[in-house]
């Protein structure tokens, strides 16, 4: 919990001091097709691992499944503004979730 609180606090943080506007809603703001197909992709390759996985009995790794999903979709978002959107720096946040992600990851792995 004391995590989430300081990724929370870190990105507000971030936000003022680099001064990146908070985006509206949850809603992701897609920079070109290719990144609103991309997320489409990643997604829908996230469904059918999840699927193909449920057939088999050995379920060890199935709570790293939705962790490197969300590494791989916040890095594709993070590369994607970063290259077409540098302007508005919110790769910059994206950035930071992967990062959090990562570091996450890496504490479940290692100690828990």
């Amino acid at each position: 919990m004391l995590w989430v609180l300081c990724i929370f606090v870190f990105e507000k943080i971030a936000r003022k001091r680099l001064n990146i506007p908070k985006q509206k809603g949850w809603d992701n703001q897609y920079v070109n097709k290719t990144h609103k197909w991309g997320n489409r992709i990643i997604i829908f390759s996230y469904i059918v691992v999840i699927a193909i996985s449920a057939l088999f009995p050995n379920r060890i790794f199935m709570g790293y499944v939705p962790l490197l999903f969300f590494i791989t979709l916040y890095g594709f978002q993070s590369y994607m503004e970063w290259k077409y959107d540098k302007k508005s720096r919110e790769f910059l946040i994206s950035l930071f979730a992967v990062t959090a992600l990562i570091i996450t990851g890496l504490i479940i792995y290692f100690f828990l």
